[in-house]
């Protein structure tokens, strides 16, 4: 088992597990991430996917993986393509479309790197 890395708070007198900046994360950001998880949910039903599902074979799938990197893709030209008035707003939030898949495609970037240990 690894050993857990401590950091050293309250001028030393308490130490703590070192975790994520979590912190670092503007909360607007996770509350725009967490309601495209939840319209993946309500279109996809239970073959979307989640930190609910972290086994999900969408993770480790090579097309829906290029398939996910191409959509980021299509939400960023998108949403590109809005800002400088080439297409009128569609209403949907593409910046959110482009977190979610970077999200799985971290996720699924994850799941390889544990699989080769």
């Amino acid at each position: 088992m690894a050993e857990i890395e401590k950091v050293e708070l309250a001028g030393g007198t308490f130490t703590s597990s070192r975790i994520p900046r979590f912190d670092m994360i503007p909360r607007e950001a996770l509350v725009r991430l967490s309601a495209r998880f939840e319209l993946g949910q309500e279109r996809h039903k239970d073959k979307a996917w989640s930190a609910s599902k972290p086994d999900h074979p969408a993770l480790s799938d090579r097309e829906a993986i290029i398939t996910r990197a191409a959509h980021a893709i299509d939400h960023a030209s998108k949403l590109i393509a809005i800002l400088t008035g080439q297409i009128p707003d569609d209403g949907d939030d593409h910046a959110s479309g482009i977190m979610w898949a970077g999200t799985f495609l971290c996720a699924s970037k994850e799941r390889e790197l544990r699989s080769r240990t």
